[in-house]
């Protein structure tokens, strides 16, 4: 019997030795455990089900009512997925920053890979194409994110925020002193919009001088006031 096993995948520059002109959407599509589209899974409808929700809130009350079944049960089976490293559940980040903000947490798959067969994508082509794409887009930067500071041995823990004015910031974490915002962008054209978020987010939070960062899919990568606009692939130097 093996006990606290943690299955890791891989990392973006770990996947240069396999494939080092891989597309955006084939990275998206292939995820980043080894060949886990070949393998033949039965997924059960609640992984299904959990595929169509990546980087939204969890509202249990509407689990339980899609699958028949209590709210105390998804609760636990959640629980299950996330021991077993399958999912990764985000808390919001709500220190001092006033009453309006949503407690719910967001959910997201280890692999990126596995959601897209959850989701019965089969090529990559498909994934341009899929209406979840920005979801699944935004699914990777955060196991990505993740992946890349557990690397480093760093057991920080990973936020996001949204209040009930809908100002929302996909990705928060602490690094040293510092509190890092990222807002995360499928898009290929950057827009100065997308920073938004990250603007009032600092605002609320001006005693922690919040660093902001978008990473979106666009090759150009600039800095727009005190903002860094970065590629999809250059994650590694938000360290």
């Amino acid at each position: 019997m093996l006990v606290g096993l943690r299955i890791n995948t891989l990392v973006f520059n770990q996947t240069i030795h396999v494939r080092s002109e891989r597309s955006l959407h084939e990275q998206i599509f292939y995820g980043f455990y080894p060949r886990i589209y070949k393998y033949s899974i039965e997924p059960q409808r609640f992984l299904n089900l959990c595929a169509t929700r990546i980087g939204q809130l969890i509202d249990y009350t509407q689990f339980a009512n899609e699958l028949g079944i209590s709210r105390h049960t998804i609760k636990e089976w959640i629980s299950i997925l996330k021991a077993s490293f399958i999912i990764t559940t985000l808390p919001p980040y709500f220190e001092n920053l006033g009453k309006r903000v949503i407690k719910s947490p967001k959910l997201y798959f280890n692999d990126v890979g596995l959601a897209c067969y959850l989701l019965g994508i089969r090529n990559k082509e498909q994934v341009a194409h899929h209406p979840l794409r920005g979801n699944l887009f935004e699914n990777m930067i955060v196991s990505e994110v993740l992946k890349q500071l557990l690397n480093r041995g760093e057991a920080t823990p990973l936020y996001f925020y949204r209040d009930t004015n809908q100002l929302e910031v996909d990705l928060i974490f602490q690094w040293g002193i510092e509190l890092l915002a990222i807002e995360i962008k499928s898009s290929m054209i950057f827009n100065k919009n997308f920073l938004k978020g990250l603007i009032k987010f600092k605002n609320l939070a001006s005693m922690h001088r919040p660093k902001g960062y978008v990473i979106y899919a666009g090759d150009h990568q600039q800095k727009v006031n005190e903002y860094e606009v970065l590629n999809y692939k250059s994650i590694v130097n938000l360290w």
